[in-house]
């Protein structure tokens, strides 16, 4: 049947290759006039074929043509997504060739991966190298993305086997020709695996398809055939192009190619040029077709020509740029400069976070616009994550079609969570992960579930676990005393973690992780089968678990790697779009998706180097030289496309160009478009017309800004509680904080707010003080318990703090030089002791005129000395306080002294104090164990006896005295932070007492160092 006039216009000629220019709606520029044809002639509209890059585009242009339609009941022709074809795409007329009916199906992508991984494995240990699966499966998605580069560049696996550094000029490095004989082992063994299998790689299966149906346009006559939209970066698309351009009945389409560039221009292309894929197309798949006979695909009215001009002259080769000037010149002299500008405007924002925040204010004003659509454009997949999220401060939910990774979505990271549990069980920060993660509900209620997640969190706090046994050991007791209904749980845990330890093969662990993960996530009401495997992330993670565990090449011995991480890598780089969700006006692509797409609003973001454009990828396997002798594409070629990615946008009618000065901690370069395109700006005087960084940024400070009842700053907290309201007691290591945090007594003692320790806390000097302290007591209240039970003793202790065995190894030096100081302490005392407490806790009850307070304490050490005076130690494992410090902030050991001269103590009467001592029990003995200590250059004092104790005890029970009293009577306030040792010092009520706010205007008044 013939065509219409209009397309007939263009089927006449040979090749037949048309072009729709940047910034155009592309697909309503390419549907408006078929429509328009085929309007008389529905019937002969459905037996037109239609090529386009990929489904995002088929589902633009199926609406479109409805659209268009003016509400007529319209016959769509075929839409075909050159992306994804198959066997049925070949009935263009007729029969399918009988070629096509002998395609074996595509590899088992799951397979696929696996199998590259033992070829990688086998070839590392050829070479006596460490062959962990984890960078095997690493390593063999890389080598698939190779291979996908030699069908895409139609480079035979035969050619591996014969290429070899004999193929290139110069010597190979010893690296490279390593990788060339794994690659020509690669080349024959592949083919081998795959027939085997009974496949053929999918993107080989794709060119036979291509390759077959452009026979089939090229000789045989059939219905009108259009390929519009596709660059033709792939061999086998540009051949198809190429005979659907040549056929009779066939046009092909491109977007955005420049036939008015200069001959000087086109002749100076390279590949990082947003023509170079066409100028490559035409040349070598046309024989040199010449531009002009590229005709425009419509004669409408252009009104966007000074800004492609514009574009065309900015983004001109590096070596034509000599005829800049010249350009420029003409522009500006006909006008067209500021034409060129109108609509056009740059975003240079300070961070990240900052350029988010700025487009998200641009894409909620285009909503103020009635029917006003807009689209976030950038390869950045964090910047449209940032740009998302804040959008849902408005309760604005847009689809970042970009995509997610498995791993990241919704129920992948709750599956990596359980894998990483299942390698890590005493970690309480991975079980936390699980049971904090909305899926996790164990089959209870969500009360029942988040109350139980609350107390588990709580009983892990502080040291890690050493091992999962010792964790239950710990928790259940005193879970069972507060919450009983959580002990399932543990159970539930605790039979998986049996079962996976069990487990002897891979896929077995799997299994029981997969299990896992079922039973948590069923609740009171719906099983976890269900919740566990919905929705596309649910049913993707699904799908490759499945394929995991029927794939008969998992790896089946993985000791020695990490569970966790093997599972992440097994994932791959499956990435999950949602379909048919997010704003209806308000679209974030990335560079993929967003070719053919149109908006009112077009934001171009991410435009640093590095970005946008990424750098020339680097390949693994072979040097630029190889790639080049091989035959396939060069790395720039992706910067190319991505050049014309950004040409296709910015020709758009009204474009914000954006980027950050910074990328991470680091300044960031601009874009090489950016640059070329703000020095024009800036030579035409227009940068500041175009930049609207600064009215965004007030913009925002509107938004933000706090009422004005908040705009005070907070001043430093000064309370003061009721009498009744006072802590009754407090510790004696409470009164050094009472001197120099007072409102870290107040949250504690009054508020009753206590700090968290951290999950998985390591293991630090407190924890070492603790073991030696009781190391210390146990050797003073059973002599000779080192000699009968020796690190048994340790390990005992070791337990008590959650603390690892292998510390008894790191710890060992310290072990000896406490075991020796102990022995020269014994001899130091023992002839002048007739007693000795360990450990010894005291009660003390001061009188004060505004009432009383308790104090407690316990003494490390109390010896009592032949003339019934007493001796008192504490034990420090890192360097003890001056007598200074103990006077001034830290009056732990005096009080003590206060204590015993009172009678605090239920073991002794009360007495008086030869000697208070603090005693580093883990330094080299090369000095008394009692004595000055030296630093730098000066003598501290570390002990005090006669009348110089004498005389400091009466001054610290002065102090003491003053200091509960003002604080018992409501003179003194509780503070925050009023004499740090240093000023950067942090306390654990610093947030609460809004310190960050109040003190960097010097609010504190209080010293840097009260020492």
């Amino acid at each position: 049947m013939k065509a219409p006039a209009f397309l007939s216009a263009h089927l006449a000629r040979s090749p037949a290759v048309a072009t729709i220019p940047a910034g155009a709606d592309f697909l309503r520029e390419l549907i408006a006039p078929i429509v328009e044809a085929y309007k008389d002639d529905p019937i002969g509209l459905s037996r037109l074929t239609l090529f386009l890059p990929n489904r995002r585009a088929i589902r633009t242009a199926g609406q479109l043509f409805g659209d268009l339609g003016e509400g007529e009941v319209t016959l769509l022709p075929r839409l075909r997504a050159l992306g994804d074809l198959d066997e049925e795409d070949l009935i263009i007329s007729g029969q399918p060739p009988a070629a096509a009916l002998e395609l074996k199906p595509s590899a088992d992508p799951v397979t696929r991966r696996l199998q590259l991984a033992h070829l990688v494995r086998a070839k590392e240990i050829a070479q006596d190298r460490g062959a962990d699966w984890l960078s095997a499966i690493r390593t063999g998605e890389l080598l698939g993305r190779f291979l996908d580069g030699l069908h895409r560049d139609d480079v035979h696996y035969s050619q591996l086997e014969t290429f070899s550094s004999g193929d290139l000029e110069g010597d190979v490095a010893k690296h490279w020709a390593e990788q060339l004989d794994f690659l020509s082992i690669l080349g024959s063994a592949w083919p081998q695996i795959l027939e085997a299998q009974g496949w053929m790689e999918g993107a080989e299966r794709r060119t036979a398809i291509l390759n077959e149906l452009g026979e089939v346009l090229l000789h045989a006559p059939q219905d009108p055939v259009i390929v519009a939209g596709s660059l033709g970066t792939v061999k086998a698309t540009s051949r198809f192009m190429a005979r659907v351009a040549m056929s009779e009945a066939g046009v092909v389409i491109l977007p955005g190619f420049e036939p008015e560039m200069d001959t000087e221009a086109w002749e100076a292309i390279e590949a990082p040029h947003p023509q170079a894929i066409f100028r490559g197309w035409l040349k070598n798949d046309l024989d040199d077709l010449p531009r002009k006979c590229v005709l425009p695909w419509t004669e409408e009215k252009d009104t966007l020509r000074p800004r492609r001009a514009f574009l065309s002259l900015a983004l001109r080769p590096a070596n034509a740029t000599d005829s800049w000037y010249d350009g420029f010149a003409a522009l500006q002299d006909a006008g067209e400069l500021r034409a060129a500008c109108e609509g056009l405007r740059l975003l240079a924002a300070e961070s990240p976070d900052e350029e988010a925040a700025l487009i998200s204010l641009l894409l909620r004003e285009a909503l103020n616009v009635p029917d006003r659509t807009a689209m976030l454009v950038t390869p950045d997949r964090d910047l449209a994550r940032r740009v998302c999220a804040k959008l849902r401060a408005w309760s604005i939910d847009v689809d970042d079609t970009g995509g997610t990774p498995l791993g990241g979505t919704f129920r992948g990271t709750f599956m990596r969570a359980v894998a990483a549990w299942l390698g890590d069980p005493s970690s309480g920060a991975a079980l936390m992960q699980i049971l904090n993660h909305e899926l996790c509900q164990w089959g209870q209620d969500l009360d029942t579930a988040r109350q139980s997640a609350r107390r588990i969190d709580l009983e892990l706090r502080g040291v890690k676990y050493p091992c999962w046994a010792d964790l239950i050991s710990g928790v259940s007791p005193r879970l069972g005393e507060k919450l009983p209904a959580a002990l399932p749980l543990l159970d539930l845990l605790s039979s998986h973690l049996d079962q996976f330890v069990a487990a002897g093969t891979l896929a077995q662990q799997i299994s029981v992780m997969t299990d896992l993960a079922e039973q948590l996530s069923a609740t009171d009401k719906e099983e976890g089968v269900t919740r566990l495997w919905r929705y596309e992330d649910g049913e993707l993670l699904s799908s490759t678990i499945d394929g995991l565990l029927t794939s008969p090449v998992l790896p089946q011995d993985p000791a020695g790697t990490n569970f966790a991480d093997l599972f992440e890598a097994l994932l791959g780089s499956a990435v999950v779009r949602r379909v048919g969700v997010g704003h209806p006006r308000l679209f974030v692509y990335g560079l993929v998706e967003a070719r053919l797409q149109t908006a009112d609003l077009t934001i171009l973001a991410g435009l640093n180097e590095g970005v946008w454009p990424d750098a020339a990828p680097e390949d693994p396997f072979l040097s630029r030289q190889m790639r080049v002798s091989l035959g396939l594409a060069a790395p720039e070629q992706s910067i190319g496309r991505a050049a014309h990615d950004f040409e296709q946008h910015a020709a758009r009618p009204d474009v914000v160009l954006s980027r950050s000065m910074r990328q991470g901690r680091s300044p960031a370069s601009a874009s090489r478009w950016w640059v070329r395109i703000e020095s024009f700006l800036r030579a035409g005087g227009l940068q500041k017309d175009v930049d609207i960084t600064d009215s965004l940024r007030a913009l925002r400070a509107i938004r933000e800004a706090p009422p004005a009842s908040e705009i005070a700053h907070a001043p430093p907290p000064e309370p003061v509680p009721p009498k009744s309201a006072m802590p009754p007691e407090l510790s004696v290591t409470a009164i050094g904080r009472l001197m120099r945090d007072p409102y870290a007594i107040y949250a504690r003692q009054v508020l009753k707010l206590k700090h968290l320790q951290p999950l998985d806390m390591p293991v630090g000097y407190a924890e070492r003080g603790n073991v030696y302290h009781d190391l210390y007591q146990a050797l003073g209240e059973e002599p000779g318990v080192w000699e009968a039970r020796g690190e048994d003793l340790l390990v005992e202790v070791f337990r008590k703090y959650r603390i690892p065995m292998d510390y008894l190894v790191f710890w060992r030096r310290d072990t000896a030089r406490a075991l020796a100081n102990w022995q020269v302490l014994l001899e130091s005392l023992t002839p002048e002791l007739s007693e000795s407490w360990f450990e010894e806790t005291g009660l003390w009850t001061l009188k004060l005129p505004s009432g009383e307070m308790r104090l407690n304490g316990r003494a490390d050490r109390i010896d009592r000395c032949q003339d019934g005076l007493l001796n008192i130690i504490d034990y420090k494992t890192g360097v003890p306080p001056t007598m200074r410090q103990d006077l001034a902030f830290d009056p732990q050991l005096s009080i003590l002294a206060l204590m015993a001269r009172a009678g605090a103590f239920e073991k002794f009467e009360a007495a008086g104090t030869h000697r208070i001592a603090y005693l580093p029990i883990l330094k080299e003995l090369d000095a008394p164990i009692f004595g000055d200590l030296k630093a730098d250059g000066r003598d501290y004092k570390s002990e005090l006896w006669g009348q110089e104790l004498a005389d400091h005890i009466e001054e610290v029970d002065r102090r003491l005295r003053e200091l509960l009293e003002a604080m018992l009577s409501g003179e003194r306030p509780f503070r925050s932070q009023i004499y740090p040792k240093k000023a950067a010092d942090t306390g654990d009520y610093d947030l609460l007492a809004r310190r960050g706010e109040w003190a960097v205007r010097g609010d504190d008044g209080g010293t840097e160092n009260g020492d």
